[in-house]
């Protein structure tokens, strides 16, 4: 009879190896469960942490995106306002320069008037003051 319960208990130790565990072997086993259940929630928190910091650097980086636009939007404003400023200014710039030309050859004929004039008003004191020196 202890022949039998010895080759049955083979028998069945045989075929649920798997189920059953030596206590040492059970032990190890809870033990590497335990620390991959600690190495797990470690990591969940760490890659909580890591997309909280990411989400707020996103944050920052569309905030900072939001105001450089802003200012862009800004720029384009003034420079559009500087460019019809410049035009206008390039316009009386070059009224100015019209009336100067203008201005410039009513000169050069005034100029050119009172050298004839001048040089009539010598000649006719030459000859006053010849026509004194006579008498």
């Amino acid at each position: 009879m202890k022949k039998y319960v010895s080759i049955f208990f083979i028998v069945v130790t045989g075929l649920q190896s798997d189920w059953l565990y030596w206590r040492t072997e059970y032990h190890t086993l809870l033990n590497e469960k335990v620390a991959l259940e600690e190495e797990l929630k470690q990591t969940k928190f760490q890659c909580k942490n890591e997309r909280d910091k990411l989400s707020s650097e996103i944050q920052t980086l569309q905030s900072n995106n939001t105001a450089l636009n802003e200012e862009l939007e800004l720029l384009k404003k003034n420079r559009e306002e500087d460019k019809a400023d410049c035009g206008k200014r390039i316009g009386e710039i070059e009224n100015q320069i019209t009336i100067n030309s203008s201005v410039r050859a009513c000169l050069s004929a005034a100029c050119a008037a009172n050298a004839v004039w001048i040089g009539r008003v010598r000649a006719a004191s030459r000859a006053c003051v010849a026509g004194v020196k006579r008498h």
